[in-house]
């Protein structure tokens, strides 16, 4: 019963790959006996372990079976080369294999050698036709043994093969995605570089605007140097004309219409998102963002928004920015752009 039971364990992983019912039945005989039956039926018990996980136990019935008769050396080797081909370790288990076809052929030639001297022993006593029979056999026997080994070298090839063309598509996916990610870097230089030089020709247009204002301190020279043109007393001529400056300088909304509208026209609108999405903001600060957006240094920023110092213009700037970041607003991602 013990047999045919450790036969009936050997069928279902062998035939089914019913690895577990396997273990259960080995298991089984085990409990009765304490011992399988072959080699062979021991390695199909440790390589069933090894499919359902049970890989501490596996190995150790591995290495035990290392010491086996020269014999049966060939079953062991077979069922650990499937055990190293799940575990991916290709090249061992293929070595494996074909030791153990080796010895299957040792035996198969030493079982046909001894045929051989049988049968020439025994040829005067033997019929012509049982001579026949035995050459038949020897020539099944080996052209079973050449297709065993050569189906055995075509699945280790195939085996190896394919993980080479695995190895080789993910590599290719590597070289894909490297390429998209150098070629999004690319894209993104070249629209940071794009638009520091729209920035750059901003603040030239803005400041051939602003020369314009300057001219009224030109009359402010004329005015107090020169008295003579002007029919006023010089010190009245003087508090007119400053005060003609003062208010072209603190209240140019010409300067600030042509600025956003620059502004809107080279960055896609940024200034009426940034209106939209802060509708409760005062000119003065939509001044700031604008002059922001168009580049302008810090030191820039402190004189034209009489900001006591640098230290505390960087830190307007930086409360503009982080007002931003906490916002939901819908352009956010585009305002951010603009803090570098």
């Amino acid at each position: 019963m013990p047999i045919i039971l450790s036969d009936y364990a050997l069928l279902r992983v062998n035939g089914y790959h019913d690895y577990l019912g396997g273990v259960s039945y080995f298991k089984e005989v085990l409990s009765e006996t304490g011992r399988l039956p072959s080699v062979n039926h021991w390695g199909a018990y440790a390589y069933s372990l090894a499919m359902i996980g049970d890989t501490a136990r596996a190995h150790s019935l591995f290495h035990k079976l290392e010491k086996t008769t020269a014999s049966e050396t060939y079953a062991y080797k077979a069922w650990k080369s499937k055990a190293l081909s799940q575990e991916g370790r290709d090249k061992e288990a293929l070595q494996l294999l074909s030791e153990s076809n080796d010895r299957q052929t040792e035996m198969m030639l030493d079982v046909l050698r001894q045929s051989a001297v049988k049968s020439q022993r025994d040829y005067y006593a033997l019929e012509k036709t049982k001579a026949d029979e035995s050459r038949r056999l020897i020539t099944w026997v080996s052209v079973l043994s050449i297709l065993f080994l050569a189906s055995t070298m075509i699945s280790g090839y195939l085996l190896i093969r394919r993980k080479h063309e695995r190895d080789k598509e993910k590599a290719r996916l590597l070289d894909q995605e490297n390429a998209s990610l150098q070629k999004a870097v690319d894209s993104l230089s070249e629209s940071i570089t794009e638009m520091n030089v729209q920035q750059a020709r901003l603040q030239r247009e803005f400041t051939t605007h602003l020369q314009s204002s300057f001219r009224e301190w030109g009359q402010l020279y004329k005015a107090f140097y020169h008295p003579g043109n002007f029919p006023l007393d010089v010190k009245e001529s003087v508090y007119i004309e400053a005060k003609k400056a003062i208010a072209r300088l603190s209240d140019d909304e010409e300067g600030q219409r042509l600025l956003e509208c620059r502004l809107n026209e080279l960055f896609d609108n940024v200034i009426t998102h940034y209106r939209e999405d802060f509708p409760n903001r005062s000119e003065s600060e939509y001044r700031f963002v604008s002059f922001v957006f168009a580049g302008f240094d810090p030191s820039v920023l402190k004189a034209a928004f009489k900001i006591p110092s640098l230290p505390a213009t960087y830190e307007r700037k930086s409360r503009l920015k982080d007002s931003i970041v906490r916002s939901s607003a819908l352009y956010r991602n585009q305002y951010l752009l603009f803090f570098r």
